[in-house]
């Protein structure tokens, strides 16, 4: 749509003043990509895994991320909507994107043929930031701002149009909410069957 361009258009031109804020932007975008966040990721879960408290929200974030973030979103619904990413629809986007990360050593400018709907990096933190509001309130808002930061980047940097951004958020929310429910269903059964064992046991 063009108010998304419109848009994308304004936030070149008026928000990409403060080098200090650009650097920030580029970090935060890094961090959110793919392999970064396979990474950090994977190391949070793994920690998250040796201690009782903090080891179902290990589980469901391994779950969550890989089941509706890189299965779903990242391998089906992007194929299955082609959308083409913003940069490469609108040559102005393009450009002040080229010559921004002119000389730059990492790969920030997505591929031409990575797609564009939904956001991955929308998907994926806040999959990340619901599961862990739920499970650890205390934790909420700090994993809330920095989903919401990391994601700004890609309307900040001309990478996503605001719908992909949206519809990627609605559809964590929806993820998050159905990998808390079969994770919460799977500990009681779980617990159940060990519950049944004792009795037997002690029978």
């Amino acid at each position: 749509m063009q108010w998304e361009f419109d848009f994308l258009h304004w936030n070149w031109e008026k928000l990409h003043g403060s080098a200090f804020w650009n650097t920030i932007n580029k970090w935060l975008t890094a961090v959110g990509d793919a392999i970064p966040v396979a990474i950090w990721l994977t190391v949070i879960v793994v920690i998250m895994l040796f201690f009782k408290k903090t080891r179902k929200t290990g589980i469901a974030l391994a779950a969550g991320v890989t089941l509706f973030g890189l299965i779903g979103n990242n391998l089906i619904i992007k194929n299955a909507v082609n959308r083409v990413r913003p940069i490469y629809m609108d040559a102005d986007l393009l450009a002040y994107a080229q010559n921004y990360f002119a000389g730059s050593s990492y790969s920030f400018i997505p591929k031409e043929t990575s797609r564009s709907f939904m956001s991955g990096h929308s998907v994926t933190q806040f999959i990340i930031a619901f599961i862990i509001a739920y499970y650890h309130r205390k934790w909420a808002a700090p994993a809330i701002i920095f989903a919401t930061l990391v994601v700004s980047t890609r309307l900040f940097f001309g990478f996503h149009y605001p719908s992909d951004i949206i519809a990627g958020i609605v559809y964590a929310a929806l993820a998050a909410s159905i990998t808390i429910v079969v994770a919460n269903i799977s500990e009681k059964k779980i617990i159940a069957v060990k519950e049944k064992k004792k009795v037997q046991n002690a029978d």
